[in-house]
């Protein structure tokens, strides 16, 4: 890989009771650690309604792929949801590989991901 495909970045938007998580790069083993600060940042808020945006990301390890499983668990024990949205045609080509889309909801567009948590997670 070249060395771009190893730059990573991550922002967060807050809208409602529900945080925008965009992940663009490769979501890695490195970035686990600062990941998971991040959630347990979020969840202090009182957020437990995640939509992490994949369209900007290149590739995903299996420490990855662990950290999305224990994202989705973190929030289904405080009642709340995990989305994903904008998936590469190789991450859903992974996912469905190792059959974890039967336990993530993945959306095409933003729009109907927000419009699944329901009106009242939205201001």
């Amino acid at each position: 890989m070249c060395p771009e495909a190893f730059h990573f970045t991550q922002t967060f938007a807050v809208e409602g009771s529900i945080v925008i998580w965009q992940v663009n790069g490769f979501l890695q083993e490195a970035r686990i650690a600062e990941m998971k600060q991040k959630l347990n940042e979020i969840i202090a808020q009182g957020i437990t309604n995640i939509i992490f945006d994949f369209e900007g990301l290149i590739a995903v390890d299996s420490r990855g792929l662990g950290f999305l499983i224990s994202v989705q668990k973190e929030v289904r024990q405080r009642n709340g949801r995990m989305v994903m949205v904008h998936m590469t045609a190789q991450f859903a080509a992974l996912l469905e590989l190792t059959k974890l889309n039967r336990i993530f909801e993945i959306f095409l567009d933003m729009e109907t991901a927000k419009r699944s948590f329901g009106g009242e997670f939205l201001q």
